[in-house]
């Protein structure tokens, strides 16, 4: 009830065949958060991008906190 008021960047990560979440969830928080967030897919993923494609997460991650504007652009396997 209180993702509207996160008023800081926010990356929401999904993993494309969560089965725990489905992957719509994503939207969802990004809509529920508003402009602030910004709602990345990984493909061929499921419930643990951060485990399962660390190599893509940790690029991501890094862009988002050097305060890229888009960073899953050049990212393999990442889509917005």
């Amino acid at each position: 009830a209180r993702l509207g008021q996160i008023e800081i960047p926010v990356l929401v990560v999904w993993g494309e065949y969560d089965m725990l979440v489905p992957v719509h969830d994503a939207d969802e928080y990004a809509r529920l958060i508003g402009p602030n967030a910004r709602r990345v897919v990984f493909a061929d993923t499921g419930h643990a991008p951060q485990i399962e494609r660390p190599s893509r997460f940790n690029a991501l991650l890094a862009e988002f906190l050097a305060g890229g504007v888009a960073p899953e652009s050049g990212v393999e396997g990442v889509s917005a």
